[in-house]
């Protein structure tokens, strides 16, 4: 028999469109054409007119483990599939399918009626659609989109244009006055209004504006006035004048300093004091002499002068200490005498023996004078009031070139605080 036999006699199955009829022995292939094909060693059946083509290859049957015969299908072109219906994600026929679904997410409208623009969305856990992209949706979108990509967006408040070419036209609802272009050099953004600021100098008068001291390193020194004054307003005569240069500081005269630095120069008094004064002392000048008036009415000449310029007449003071700790003569003071002057002063020396009660206390006299050379000292008789503490010797008074020299000499192995001071120093100079 020959291969179309031996096919009828094993097939097993036949099925119209997957429904099954009753098993025959023979197949008879109507409005189809069969033809021999001795080349491949196959007969080629067609079906329909072309519908589809049955290519068999030889040999047809499968002879290993299947008892079924395996039927191998030529190539099919386009038109070839026929009506073959598409299932799973495909839907319509082989001819003409259709995309129901993506990996078995159902995709919900039909072309057609789409809105341009929209992109496919995922609506549901298995499916999806056409729609605009969400961006407020992190699963949606993710990452930064870049400034080419973005269009230009007006701004308001504070800053006015968009967001590719801006200008700043207030600080905090502030506005600023002035626009840049022709503004001058070192000026300062200040506060015009209670909602405005401009440009402009800072004023060093204004509370608002300045507050603190500025350091001194800061202060240029070729700016630091070196001579001012204040005159009382409407005085012709300059009363109440007060001067400050760089050596110092004068009342009711023209700086004079004698040659002195940081010193006070004050005018004779066109009025002096005559009754004391009550919460302070009062400090002037009369006759060229320096005067204070205490409130308890004492009144102190502090460089008294006489009416004859030639004669220098002083009223001065001597306060020094020093600490002894052995029985060597210590210099305590000095006092230095001018040309052609006579000295004498009464003098104390009080010592006291550190941390104790235990006292020295002397007195005495001092009379000295120099003429163009070095001074001369009259040795003056030292009075002992007290001496508890046993030092080794009195005070004592020498000549040191032209200073009279005073000296206190303590005890061996004993600390003594030493204070010397004057009552009286009384200088006369012709």
């Amino acid at each position: 028999m020959g291969i179309i036999a031996d096919l009828v006699l094993k097939l097993r199955h036949v099925l119209d469109d997957g429904v099954a009829v009753p098993d025959r022995s023979t197949i008879n292939f109507i409005g189809g054409t069969v033809a021999d094909n001795p080349v491949e060693g196959r007969i080629d059946v067609t079906i329909g007119g072309g519908v589809a083509t049955l290519g068999v290859t030889a040999p047809i049957l499968n002879t290993g483990t299947s008892s079924d015969p395996v039927v191998a299908i030529s190539a099919a072109t386009t038109t070839a599939l026929g009506a073959m219906k598409c299932a799973g994600d495909l839907g319509g026929t082989g001819a003409l399918p259709s995309v129901l679904a993506l990996r078995g997410a159902v995709v919900g409208s039909a072309g057609g009626a789409l809105a341009v623009g929209r992109c496919l969305r995922v609506t549901g856990g298995a499916t999806c659609d056409w729609g605009a992209l969400d961006l407020a949706d992190s699963d949606a979108v993710t990452g930064v989109l870049p400034a080419g990509n973005q269009a230009e967006q007006t701004m308001a408040g504070d800053v006015s244009g968009s967001t590719g070419a801006n200008t700043v036209d207030a600080i905090r609802e502030t506005t600023i006055g002035s626009a840049g272009g022709a503004l001058a050099t070192g000026a300062v953004l200040r506060v015009t209004g209670p909602a405005s600021c401009d440009w402009g100098a800072v004023d060093l008068a204004d509370g608002d504006a300045v507050t603190g001291l500025l350091p001194t390193g800061n202060v240029d020194a070729s700016s630091t006035p070196t001579a001012s004054k204040i005159v009382k307003t409407g005085a012709s005569n300059e009363v109440g004048l007060l001067y400050f240069d760089g050596d110092g500081l004068s009342f009711h005269i023209a700086p004079s300093f004698g040659g002195g630095q940081r010193v006070i120069g004050i005018g004779n008094a066109s009025a002096v004091p005559t009754t004391a004064p009550t919460g302070g002392v009062v400090a002037y000048a009369e006759a060229g002499a320096a005067k204070v008036w205490s409130p308890r009415k004492l009144r102190s000449s502090l460089a008294p002068e006489t009416n004859n310029a030639a004669t220098d007449q002083r009223l001065d003071a001597i306060h020094q200490t020093v600490t002894t700790a052995d029985a060597t003569p210590t210099v305590i003071a000095t006092y230095a005498l001018p040309t052609a002057c006579c000295f004498v002063a009464r003098i104390f020396v009080t010592g006291q023996q550190t941390g104790t009660d235990t006292t020295a206390v002397y007195a005495f006299d001092v009379t000295a004078k120099r003429a163009a050379g070095a001074c001369v000292v009259t040795a003056p008789t030292v009075t002992t009031l007290i001496d508890s503490i046993g030092v080794a010797a009195v005070p004592s008074v020498t000549n040191a070139t032209n200073d009279v020299q005073f000296s206190v000499t303590g005890k061996a192995a004993t600390s003594i605080d030493w204070a010397i001071s004057s009552v009286h120093v009384h200088l006369f100079s012709v």
